[in-house]
């Protein structure tokens, strides 16, 4: 026989209760799990850490593409469409951008059962990774809520301007964020517009808009200083949302940027990633 207290019995009916309201409203907030796995090689330009970190992604996102059905492609994008993609370093970018592309239509919101291998086939090495992932599926963006966005390069040397062109579909609110691989995992994600400029508060834009507004201001590109590589790949991440959007800090993890995009109705926003190489001087 087991007994249960009158207070645990009615904090078990309210749980219950809620549970069922939250059920009967909002049947898209349901998760629901799904196994992914993901292979990465190891080579010079990538380490064994970072090998692993892409092939934990890739299962990522295959867990999340298992749910919501949707194939997150990165090789629209110019520097992810090169034949050597899989060991060309812009891999660990353009991985990245699936990755990111994918939480944007579904949210992880627990892990279980991850294991991670390194294997070696024709002399090579792998790390290879297998996550089970329970998620929730988000809804659909509004397809008239859009834009295009355009780069005046996509390769730069350390020193050089970034020049920004968006062109919106309907007058939105932007944000722009630059990820850098070679950043500490504190800081993967540094806020460039707006608290990054000399325009302290984001403005609605109804026409194409060059950044940065300010022709006394200009976007210089920096190579990191304590990266070996002679050429690094980073990416832009632009946000356009109805509503301005507060972001609180100037530097975000991985996980806090997803957390954040996530906290926004879908249909009222849209990411993109447009990623760029940076070449030593």
């Amino acid at each position: 026989m087991f007994f249960i207290s009158q207070k645990y019995f009615y904090m078990t009916i309210i749980k219950n209760l809620l549970l069922l309201f939250i059920i009967t409203l909002s049947p898209s907030l349901l998760a629901e799990w799904a196994t992914g796995t993901g292979e990465s090689l190891i080579h010079p330009d990538i380490t064994e850490t970072e090998a692993c970190l892409m092939a934990k992604r890739k299962a990522k996102e295959k867990a999340i593409e298992a749910v919501t059905g949707i194939n997150f492609s990165s090789k629209g994008y110019q520097i992810c469409s090169e034949e050597n993609l899989a060991e060309d370093p812009s891999e660990g970018a353009c991985r990245l951008i699936s990755t990111l592309i994918s939480v944007t239509r579904g949210l992880i919101i627990e892990t279980q059962n991850e294991v991670k291998k390194i294997t070696e086939r024709n002399n090579l090495r792998y790390c290879s990774y297998s996550i089970d992932a329970d998620v929730v599926k988000r809804g659909n963006p509004n397809p008239s809520f859009d834009f295009d966005v355009k780069l005046n390069s996509s390769y730069y040397k350390h020193g050089d301007p970034m020049r920004i062109s968006i062109s919106p579909g309907l007058p939105m609110y932007i944000s722009m964020f630059v990820l850098s691989l070679e950043a500490s995992e504190n800081q993967l994600v540094s806020l460039l517009y707006p608290q990054y400029s000399s325009e302290q508060k984001t403005k609605k834009i109804r026409k194409q808009t060059v950044y940065p507004t300010n022709e006394n201001f200009q976007y210089t590109v920096e190579f990191p200083k304590y990266s070996s590589k002679q050429r690094v790949a980073e990416i832009l991440a632009i946000t356009a949302t109805e509503e301005p959007v507060s972001f609180y800090k100037k530097a975000f993890t991985e996980a806090e940027f997803n957390a954040k995009i996530n906290e926004i109705d879908s249909s009222k926003i849209r990411v993109k990633y447009v990623p760029f190489y940076i070449y030593k001087n």
